[in-house]
């Protein structure tokens, strides 16, 4: 059983696992650095496994949301 089946289990209540991943972070300030093409590479290549890895996992009882950038636009 996963960690969300056991929290839910003991909490009575759902759990949902929220994956956030970033293409850049720049909620300390401009960082142009984070859009060269070998960082957004690695970046992108790490959203497809997060999502191939909800997708797999996607019964009702343990799929996920994923949070996209959210320091982006801090």
């Amino acid at each position: 059983m996963g960690v969300a089946e056991k929290t839910t289990a003991a909490n009575h209540h759902q759990v949902k696992p929220v994956m956030v991943v970033y293409t850049a972070q720049m909620s300390g300030g401009v960082a142009y650095t984070d859009f060269e093409y070998d960082n957004l590479m690695k970046h992108f290549i790490n959203l497809m496994l997060v999502s191939n890895t909800l997708e797999n996992q996607g019964n009702s009882a343990s799929s996920g949301s994923i949070v996209l950038n959210p320091d982006l636009l801090g």
